[in-house]
């Protein structure tokens, strides 16, 4: 009985607090909880895949070197050697192509490929497989009739050089000042009647590969040439008259003479069948075009043998067989080119700047006067004839010597040139936009005639310092854009060496793709510029009589106006 009143009241409670919990609606409370903390379904499943999801594995590598069988490591070990043998020989090959050319040579041996430049026969040349057997190449057709085609330019070549002698400039030569000069007006009306070469296209034009950096203009009026030099080492010979089974291709031999830039290219005035070329590979090499031969004039070194690049080359014009060279180091030095090939010794060297001489020229009615342009900011005026230690004012003691110092001219920035003319007026030019002409020959109050000054003299006018610094004054300074930049060659202002007319002139690159022509007082004669001209002119060459102008670019062409 006591059990039964013990469940019942269990009972009682039990529903007493099912009441209590209901009359509290703890139920509607519970419910609303749980909608608003339980997660979507939709999103749970996203991100439990995101937190699962494993990052990608990379590949794993394993070296099938371990795998291979004895036969299979010993043709990896030859393909890996004949793989370093090509690397090699291809850094070689490279090296050999940018150094001078050592010995006597025939034109057909270092003709070079026009596309890139190159030797044609450099197996031959550069020695670079002395092992190589070249009777493997004589039976092979395509080889020979490359060949063949190679001699058939030459012998245009040959025909042309053939035509020349010396005879024939005799009246250009000695014809210097002669006769009354036509008026100013005459010429520039002269100057505007002349038109672009129409007979090829300009773009067709390609003497060289690379960036021509020196020209030349020979002094024959019937069969022209003209010659231009790149930074490959590469000279290009077009012949202006002659004419291919193609009248439209213009006939151009490409030959290889250096291993570096061709700094200047002229011509030897009792030869003219002989060109000189000079190169940033310290060489000098004089091709004869009768004879079909390149041959090595001298090359010169430093103290410790290391090439010493060069500049510039000019001829003595009364010894003609005499070529004074300068250097990229600052230094000048002569050369007989009847001798035997030499070696230029350092002690033989005049110091005459510390830095680069640029170009420098030959006063021609008195040899031994030159003037001389450096990149030390300074344009200098010497007298070969008294050369001493004591002359000396650089700042490297290299026991060098120098010649006597009429004076200099000092500029705001590099000089790129000067240039001398038969009237002793001088054009220099720089990076400081300007033209200068000096007048040397006695007309200005300024100077005497420089023909008259005594190997020891200093000239001296009112206000100048008496010493060599800045003694020099210009008569006349013309703005001129000289900022060539780096991918167009360097202007420099030239003349023209013996006019026909008797009018002394000279021509110059404008940055504008044009020619600038101007008298040696510092009048614009004309200004030479057509569509065509795409590209700037920067090397540019009169005909060395005639009213001809030629100019070539960074792309290889040329221009010729006539």
């Amino acid at each position: 009985m006591p059990n039964t009143n013990l469940e019942e009241l269990r009972r009682k409670n039990i529903q007493r607090n099912r009441d209590l919990l209901k009359s509290l609606k703890l139920d509607q409370i519970s419910d609303s909880l749980s909608r608003v903390t339980k997660p979507k379904i939709q999103n749970s499943g996203k991100a439990s895949s995101a937190r699962n999801k494993k990052p990608p594995q990379a590949p794993i590598r394993r070296s099938q070197r371990l795998n291979l069988t004895p036969e299979a490591k010993e043709l990896h070990r030859v393909r890996e050697e004949e793989i370093e043998r090509e690397r090699l020989r291809e850094k070689r090959v490279n090296e050999l192509r940018q150094t001078k050319l050592i010995g006597n040579y025939s034109l057909f041996d270092i003709l070079a490929e026009k596309s890139l430049g190159n030797l044609k026969y450099e197996s031959r040349v550069l020695k670079i497989d002395p092992n190589f057997d070249e009777s493997i190449l004589e039976n092979k057709t395509e080889d020979t009739d490359r060949k063949r085609e190679d001699l058939d330019i030459l012998a245009r070549l040959l025909a042309l050089g053939g035509r020349y002698s010396a005879g024939d400039f005799y009246e250009t030569i000695e014809l210097v000042d002669s006769g009354n000069h036509q008026p100013l007006r005459d010429l520039r009306k002269e100057f505007n009647s002349l038109t672009l070469n129409k007979r090829f296209e300009p773009s067709k034009v390609k003497l060289v590969n690379q960036r021509i950096t020196s020209i030349l203009f020979h002094p024959a009026q019937d069969d022209r040439l003209v010659f231009a030099g790149d930074t490959n080492g590469t000279l290009g010979i077009w012949a202006v008259d002659s004419s291919n089974a193609d009248d439209d291709i213009p006939v151009i031999t490409t030959i290889k003479p250096h291993g570096r830039t061709i700094s200047r290219i002229t011509e030897m005035p009792s030869s003219p069948n002989r060109i000189v070329s000079v190169s940033y590979d310290g060489s000098a090499r004089m091709m004869d075009i009768h004879k079909q031969t390149s041959i090595e004039l001298f090359s010169v070194s430093d103290q410790d043998g290391e090439t010493l690049g060069i500049s510039d080359v000019n001829v003595h014009l009364s010894t003609p067989q005499s070529l004074v060279v300068s250097t990229l180091e600052g230094h000048l030095f002569q050369c007989d080119t009847r001798a035997p090939k030499t070696t230029i010794t350092y002690l033989s060297l005049l110091r005459l700047h510390d830095k680069k001489i640029g170009g420098f020229s030959i006063n021609p009615n008195r040899e031994y006067q030159i003037a001389t342009a450096s990149l030390d900011r300074t344009f200098r005026i010497w007298d070969l004839r008294y050369i001493s230690q004591r002359n000396s004012y650089s700042d490297i003691d290299d026991k060098l010597r120098s010649p006597h110092l009429y004076g200099s001219y000092s500029s705001r920035l590099s000089v790129s040139n000067v240039d001398w003319n038969s009237s002793n007026r001088l054009v220099c030019n720089g990076y400081d936009d300007q033209i200068n002409i000096f007048d040397l020959s006695g007309d200005h109050h300024y100077y005497s005639d420089i023909n008259q000054w005594g190997k020891s003299y200093v000239p001296v006018f009112e206000g100048s310092p008496k010493n060599t610094t800045g003694n020099i004054r210009s008569v006349n300074s013309i703005h001129h854009n000289c900022q060539s930049g780096r991918w167009v060659s360097i202007l420099k202002a030239r003349w023209q060496m013996r006019p026909a007319d008797s009018f002394q002139k000279f021509v110059i690159a404008n940055m504008r793709r044009s020619f600038d022509i101007y008298s040696q007082h510092g009048e614009l004669i004309a200004n030479l510029k057509a569509p065509e001209m795409t590209a700037v002119p920067a090397v540019v060459s009169f005909h060395p009589s005639q009213n001809w102008i030629i100019g070539g670019t960074s792309s290889g062409k040329v221009f010729l106006w006539e």
